[in-house]
């Protein structure tokens, strides 16, 4: 079975992010991944007969886009996550405090 490779800009695409995209492969192919300069090299090979080949490799674009936009959103809500959690706690034990009376 032949492999499916794509290179990937690590200016665009960090290590984290093609990661995450490559682990959704993993079921049905093993994968691969290399630095190689500026570049990310992907290779999936399938395990077995994946009855949707010919479209892997745009789906991969796809997924690696997606996880990106999820690591801009993260990075940009992380302070407003930790004022939630904070918010949350300190909810938390003021009521457990207030039912210990």
């Amino acid at each position: 079975m032949s492999s499916h490779e794509l290179r990937l800009d690590r200016t665009l695409f960090s290590d984290d992010v093609v990661s995450k995209a490559a682990h959704r492969y993993s079921s049905d192919f093993f994968v691969e991944i290399q630095v190689e300069g500026t570049s990310t090299v992907v290779r999936l090979t399938p395990k077995n007969n994946v009855a949707d080949q010919l479209r892997v490799l745009e789906r991969f674009h796809n997924d690696v886009l997606d996880e990106r936009l999820r690591d801009v959103v993260k990075n940009e809500t992380a302070d407003l996550q930790v004022i939630l959690i904070k918010a949350a706690l300190s909810e938390s034990l003021s009521r457990r405090d207030g039912s210990s009376k």
